[in-house]
């Protein structure tokens, strides 16, 4: 366990609740911060799933407070977490994939201009966005096997990996709108417009590496 993560309890008893499976992964964790705050608080929690919890009344606006919307809960979050994960890898190898192509776009039509791109030049670009997507698909991948076994640790991926993603699109949008809206034209001299595309790409890349950075890490 010190190494690396301990087998998924339902790999050893199938049996075993998905939502069970996350509270036991979230006690069992390396860092002392994900854990539960107390025996108690994990007790709480597990009651939710024994036999005979009492539901809440319907409509009465409370659900996730009553042991059957709590285990509903905790189990919706460990069904979800490998399928979002996942997500989150596709999603950022095509987001590097795209931004790539695109940027180097720009800069073969900002050197050679428009009238000059051939076919040789399209290629290029696509087979240099191709390489960023798959290089960034096999390292967020290899990031996300070593998480896969820990539902908490899948979980905490895929909300990082949405963050970052967020960041970085949200970044892009500010700056493109600000370029469309004037507010950058006294910045861009004439004829370099694409090279202040690719400037807008690069620091929404640089946000979402920011976001990255920051995300609290557990301890592998």
């Amino acid at each position: 366990m010190l190494e690396r993560e301990p087998a998924r309890p339902r790999a050893l008893e199938r049996s075993i609740p998905e939502g069970v499976e996350l509270l036991v992964q979230t006690a069992m964790a390396r860092d002392p911060a994900a854990r539960p705050a107390s025996v108690g608080a994990l007790a709480v929690s597990l009651a939710a799933f024994a036999p005979g919890a009492v539901a809440g009344q319907p409509g009465d606006g409370r659900a996730s407070s009553t042991p059957e919307g709590a285990a509903e809960a905790v189990t919706r979050a460990a069904r979800l977490a490998r399928p979002l994960a996942v997500c989150g890898v596709a999603a950022a190898a095509l987001a590097a994939g795209a931004a790539t192509a695109s940027a180097l776009g720009l800069v073969v039509a900002s050197l050679r201009g428009q009238a000059r791109v051939d076919a040789t030049d399209v290629a290029l670009v696509t087979l240099a966005g191709l390489v960023a997507l798959v290089a960034t698909a096999f390292a967020a991948g290899r990031t996300l096997r070593d998480a896969w076994t820990s539902t908490p640790r899948a979980a905490r991926f895929a909300a990082t990996s949405a963050r970052a993603l967020l960041a970085g699109a949200a970044t892009f949008g500010a700056l493109e709108l600000a370029a469309r809206l004037g507010a950058l034209r006294a910045l861009e001299p004439a004829g370099v417009e694409p090279l202040w595309a690719v400037a807008r790409l690069a620091i929404a890349a640089a946000a979402a590496l920011v976001a990255l950075r920051m995300a609290p890490r557990a301890p592998r």
